[in-house]
């Protein structure tokens, strides 16, 4: 057996066991069964698996997941995210992550067609006010999840209710 596959099983059955740990109960986290699934099928070429959040602009609650997927999954996956209709991240999500010490800089807004094929899994994190994000998923996306999350800066109110929200995502 290829060194890179058993070290990939190795190390994503100790990566599936501490999941709920490591992920501080997020609603980001991935799924006990997506991680079976997926992480035991690793090629011999590639041990990382490539996830991708998705949400309409790419500015808010995908910004959120790629940090905390590159946090605490980027040992296991290649972590991205995308919009279909990206634009910038927001200026209140810059703020909101730096105070939870996470690094920024790095951060830009991506379209699906800058994330390099394929894709093992895509989670879409649109409410259903916005779902078109999930409509131009193609075959390239190799499981499709959603984890509906309703968008932080569309929220009416100020910016302390659209903080409270972006805790609600984060968590």
């Amino acid at each position: 057996v290829d060194g890179c596959v058993v070290g990939c099983v190795r190390t994503n059955t100790m990566f599936a066991a501490g999941m709920a740990r490591r992920c501080h109960q997020s609603s980001l986290n991935l799924e006990t069964h997506i991680i079976q699934r997926t992480l035991f099928t690793t090629s011999t070429t590639d041990c990382k698996r490539r996830v991708l959040f998705v949400c309409v602009a790419n500015s808010c609650r995908s910004q959120i997941a790629e940090v905390l997927g590159n946090k605490y999954l980027s040992d296991i996956f290649e972590v991205h995210s995308a919009g279909s209709t990206p634009t910038s991240p927001n200026p209140l999500v810059i703020e909101f992550l730096q105070n939870k010490g996470y690094a920024t800089d790095a951060l830009y807004s991506k379209s699906y067609a800058d994330i390099e094929k394929p894709v093992h899994i895509a989670i879409a994190l649109c409410n259903e006010a916005d779902m078109e994000c999930s409509s131009f998923f193609d075959e390239s996306i190799l499981e499709r999840r959603n984890w509906s999350q309703i968008d932080p800066i569309k929220v009416d109110g100020d910016k302390e209710a659209k903080l409270t929200v972006m805790e609600d995502v984060y968590q």
